[in-house]
């Protein structure tokens, strides 16, 4: 679980797609994976301003759609 999604949120971004993708254990670390990296992007960009991992809920709220595109 990352500081701004998780894998239920890919999961319901995704739909029946997110099984297609990570249905097996070791794709499970790849999704992990992916959160992170999509995190880290964000934080690139939202760390030049502000302490990172953000921690205000409604500043979270704000970056966990950025982070899920």
């Amino acid at each position: 679980m990352g500081a701004y999604i998780a894998q239920a949120d890919i999961a319901a971004r995704l739909r029946a797609n997110l099984e297609a993708l990570y249905s097996l254990p070791e794709e499970q670390a790849a999704l992990d994976t992916e959160i992170a990296n999509a995190e880290a992007l964000v934080n690139c960009y939202v760390g030049k301003r502000y302490a990172v991992p953000v921690t205000d809920g409604t500043a979270v709220a704000f970056l966990k759609p950025t982070c899920l595109d």
